[in-house]
């Protein structure tokens, strides 16, 4: 069950929740749009139907089917409005039984962060954020995603209405990858530019942010336990990931151990490939056998996308490291970085971009970051003890983020693949 939210009023988390309902029936999967805002209910006026039957009925024992009114654009979507003010619905129940249904299921919440918002948003698998490019709207929507990482409902995206493209502030302010920019225009939910928004919103949903967390057969086994162990089985395939750590914290370590349990292409941008090979050869931890390749054209973003385009399926990418990536122009490394997500998506692959955390931080490293689906921050401390290293991740978009800091052991930790594979494979 996806909700659409925002805690500012105005946004268009009504028409954002039917725009995506009817989106999703115009590439036949059945659908419904549920009104939850008892007070300001607007679904049926927006989505033109009847105001009754409501979202009540279903409480009664009548299926969703039987009571949502279909949409007057699209056959294969439904509208159910809210429950009327003299009707009274234990919503974890009722919506627990929209869940249920064979129709995906679209709920507008109410707005604001109070106990009415929080109700349904608590019951959903998922959560849209909706907002404008107002100063006030962007606020409400980082106040939505911290409301959703305090219920535990990941973050599928982030909608932008009344926009022709994507504002930075959005990603600055919220860290949460961005669906689409809705233009402004008459009548957005037939309106043909407003609709292939909506219809780009519903194939990422429908490829990326499916409600079934993936099983171990859709996860890279990173062969690293601990942190296996905290990723439900490892890491999903078709992930970017972004490792983050101080340039003094022997970051690379992981990086190699990482390589050990499926054919890796190692792409180096400062040090040459032979001293990159020295180094995982002599490595304190068990690594793989990577394909190393350095980065030595004046254009790092198109030598990089060569590469990119050529990998196989199935074949992990390292990065090392972001930084030249991260100082180059805004509109290029956007492109390389969609350009990136697509074959990763397409192959099946996961992708390292290692991240150097320094003072000189570069300007683009918050895109990398959006862009990313995980992010690895790791940090490494000496003692008389030895080598401490620990392992937070802040960001794991779709899925729950691990509460417990990972300890890691990289020496000791079982890093020996069960599979050795070549990137050529």
């Amino acid at each position: 069950m996806l909700a659409v939210a925002g805690t500012k009023g105005g946004c268009g988390k009504t028409t954002t929740a039917i725009g995506i309902a009817e989106a999703f029936a115009r590439a036949d999967v059945p659908a419904v749009a549920v009104d939850a805002d008892r007070q300001l209910p607007n679904v049926h006026v927006i989505g033109d139907v009847d105001r009754e039957p409501t979202l009540a009925t279903i409480d009664e024992g009548d299926a969703v089917s039987d009571v949502a009114a279909r949409s007057p654009r699209e056959s294969n979507a439904q509208l159910l409005p809210a429950p009327l003010s003299s009707e009274t619905v234990p919503f974890e129940s009722t919506l627990s039984r929209v869940a249920d249904a064979p129709a995906r299921a679209v709920i507008d919440c109410p707005s604001g962060a109070g106990p009415d918002g929080v109700e349904p948003l608590s019951v959903a698998d998922r959560v849209i954020v909706v907002t404008t490019d107002a100063k006030r709207s962007i606020e409400g929507a980082r106040v939505t995603v911290e409301m959703a990482g305090r219920l535990d409902v990941p973050v599928a995206g982030i909608v932008v209405n009344q926009c022709e493209s994507v504002p930075p502030t959005i990603v600055e302010a919220t860290d949460s990858p961005v669906l689409a920019a809705v233009p402004d225009r008459p009548d957005p939910l037939a309106h043909p530019e407003t609709r292939a928004a909506y219809d780009r919103v519903a194939a990422e949903l429908t490829n990326r942010w499916d409600s079934k967390v993936p099983d171990a057969t859709d996860r890279f086994t990173t062969g690293i336990d601990s942190l296996d162990a905290e990723l439900g089985g490892g890491i999903p395939n078709g992930s970017v990931v972004s490792v983050v750590a101080e340039p003094n914290s022997q970051s690379e370590q992981l990086l190699y151990a990482l390589t050990a349990a499926r054919g890796t292409l190692y792409l180096s941008v400062e040090r040459s490939q032979s001293l990159v090979q020295e180094a995982v050869e002599t490595a304190a931890v068990t690594p793989g056998e990577p394909v190393i390749r350095h980065l030595d054209g004046p254009d790092v973003l198109s030598e990089a996308m060569e590469y990119v385009e050529s990998l196989p399926d199935g074949a992990n990418l390292v990065i090392d490291s972001m930084d030249l990536f991260e100082r180059a122009d805004r509109e290029r490394f956007q492109k390389f970085m969609n350009g990136l997500l697509d074959r990763v998506r397409e192959t099946e692959s996961v992708v390292f971009l290692h991240c150097l955390d320094s003072e000189d931080e570069p300007a683009l490293r918050p895109l990398t970051t959006h862009f990313a689906d995980l992010v690895f921050e790791l940090e490494v401390t000496m003692n008389v003890a030895g080598v401490s290293q620990r392992l937070t991740v802040p960001k794991h978009r779709g899925e729950p983020i691990p509460q417990e800091t990972i300890e890691l052991d990289l020496i000791a930790e079982s890093v020996l693949p069960t599979r050795k594979q070549s990137v050529g494979d």
